[in-house]
């Protein structure tokens, strides 16, 4: 990899508040447009939010050599028809996903992912989990606030010492 220099400018201690005016107008917008469809193209960037964190998690996994597998929902699968195809061609890897029920979740081919690892993303968070090495560490496209826990939590594993 080039070696790179890079900067990052921190001059403001809070977001800005045209941004959190507008933010907040396009979050009301997206809440209405669940129902109003045609309020949609006024928050499309709110609706490609998910999406876009799982490029990142790719970009940042392939980076870090990672190996990590993308559980594919069929609810978006159908929105985002060649996202499996994007990740996959981004060295990410990729599987299909469903609930039959909030207990019984299914991947194609089948992942042994135990039940206790898959809100593994919010305990983290909350501080109730500490990474170790071997086991799933399971984070949602869907929570993309979550990426700076995602990112210290790899930090925290890259740190561990083999035993």
């Amino acid at each position: 990899m080039a070696v790179l220099k890079v900067l990052h400018d921190f001059d403001n201690p809070y977001l800005s508040g045209g941004y959190a005016l507008k933010r907040g107008f396009q979050l009301i917008l997206y809440a209405l447009s669940r129902k109003m469809r045609f309020l949609r193209r006024f928050c499309k960037r709110i609706y490609e939010e998910n999406v876009e964190y799982a490029r990142t998690l790719n970009y940042l996994d392939q980076l870090l050599g990672i190996d990590s597998i993308f559980g594919i929902n069929d609810r978006v699968q159908v929105v985002f028809p060649n996202l499996r195809e994007e990740l996959e061609g981004g060295g990410g890897r990729t599987v299909r996903h469903w609930h039959v029920s909030k207990d019984e979740v299914h991947w194609e081919p089948e992942l042994n992912v135990p039940r206790s690892q898959w809100w593994y993303d919010r305990e983290y968070s909350e501080g109730k989990r500490t990474p170790k090495s071997g086991e799933w560490i399971v984070f949602h496209c869907d929570y993309p606030y979550l990426l700076p826990a995602y990112i210290r939590c790899i930090h925290e594993l890259s740190n561990e010492t083999p035993k």
